[in-house]
């Protein structure tokens, strides 16, 4: 209902609109209210121990809202009036004072009536916000600065790949957001990969740790439980691969620690679409799916021991003598810039294993 307040100190003034709703209260507002206040430099020039008169002029009852805001309006009207300055109030508690600091607060949709008669005191508790701290409250929190010193020690950058720990399993997705300014920055922001009966979503990194969130590379037979979040449960053991039983491959695995750069070790294809043994179910938010039987292949590494590859991509295996000559952080590139022996370069497409040969002059640098 349209509002409208009266400041009076004698209720015969009621009676002039004999249509309308109206109750005369004492205001009392609550003593950190009054400190509150006091501090931030509100000033009301009003004698709040004379009653003040509510009322609606269309009739209908006078509902404990209405007088939130005509006490929010008045205390912004009267220091607008006496500073020049704009405030914002906001009444969050009012409760009658019959039987002191017992009664309840009232509920803003309650009837006046059920509560008060003319006369009665009100105590309201209320908070202001000046406009110097609406000002400190729309800038940001962080600096393009601040966020620019955190991207510099992330482990991870836009479009990595990874896989984060989301409780029951890990999901694989790729990263979205770096640095995100919330109560704290957060690392990352990552869109989740599609899986049966859980769809893409992105999610926010707390921390940047191995434990909620870890690169997505080949890996080691100890993490199995990383290579079955990984691997695609689309992928079909029919699907034709670039690489056959025997051949020589580098795949990447876990970056150097001496240097935080991106590490591939050497080894040869042993077999194509083996089966991954152990758990095959998992579950997650009251969804339960089977984890891909197979990956495209195991590796027997040069070192003596072995991985799996849990895609058929040029971010995890590659032709052994194809592995980056200009080491990356993040994800490793498709397009490279490569130097022969000879002297000569050529840009190479590790995914198709294209090749094209560089004029010495060329300033083709994708």
């Amino acid at each position: 209902c349209s509002l409208v307040a009266c400041m009076s100190q004698r209720s015969a003034r009621a009676s002039q609109d004999a249509m309308s709703c109206s109750i005369e209260l004492v205001v009392q507002w609550g003593e950190h209210t009054t400190a509150d206040f006091a501090r931030l430099g509100v000033s009301v020039p009003y004698d709040w121990s004379k009653p003040m008169e509510f009322k609606t002029r269309d009739g209908t009852p006078l509902i404990m809202n209405d007088v939130a805001d005509w006490l929010e309006a008045l205390v912004s009207t009267l220091h607008k009036k006496s500073t020049g300055e704009t405030i914002e109030v906001q009444v969050f508690k009012m409760r009658s004072l019959k039987q002191g600091d017992q009664d309840p607060d009232l509920p803003y949709d309650a009837d006046v009536s059920r509560y008060f008669k003319s006369g009665d005191s009100i105590y309201v508790d209320a908070q202001a916000v000046t406009e110097e701290m609406l000002r400190r409250m729309q800038q940001p929190r962080y600096t393009d600065s601040d966020l620019a010193k955190v991207r510099a020690s992330l482990r991870f950058d836009l479009n990595d790949r990874v896989l984060c720990n989301c409780g029951p399993r890990w999901l694989s997705g790729h990263i979205v957001g770096t640095a995100i300014p919330e109560d704290e920055i957060l690392p990352y922001l990552v869109k989740t990969d599609a899986i049966p009966g859980v769809p893409s979503k992105t999610i926010s990194v707390p921390w940047d740790s191995d434990k909620v969130c870890v690169q997505e590379v080949c890996f080691d037979p100890s993490e199995l439980h990383f290579t079955k979040c990984a691997t695609p449960i689309s992928k079909s053991a029919t699907e034709r691969l670039r690489f056959a039983i025997g051949d020589d491959v580098v795949c990447r695995v876990r970056n150097c620690k001496e240097d935080g750069l991106e590490s591939w070790v050497s080894g040869k294809v042993s077999l194509i679409w083996p089966e991954l043994q152990g758990e095959q179910t998992w579950k997650i938010n009251g969804v339960t799916g089977q984890f891909a039987a197979r990956v495209p292949y195991k590796i027997d590494l040069c070192e003596g021991s072995w991985i799996y590859c849990h895609r058929d991509h040029h971010t995890l295996i590659r032709r052994k003598g194809m592995e980056p000559q200009t080491r990356v952080r993040g994800l490793s590139k498709r397009m490279e810039i490569r130097k022969s022996s000879d002297g000569s370069k050529e840009k190479v497409d590790h995914q198709t294993e294209r090749r094209k040969r560089l004029l010495e002059d060329s300033e083709d640098s994708d």
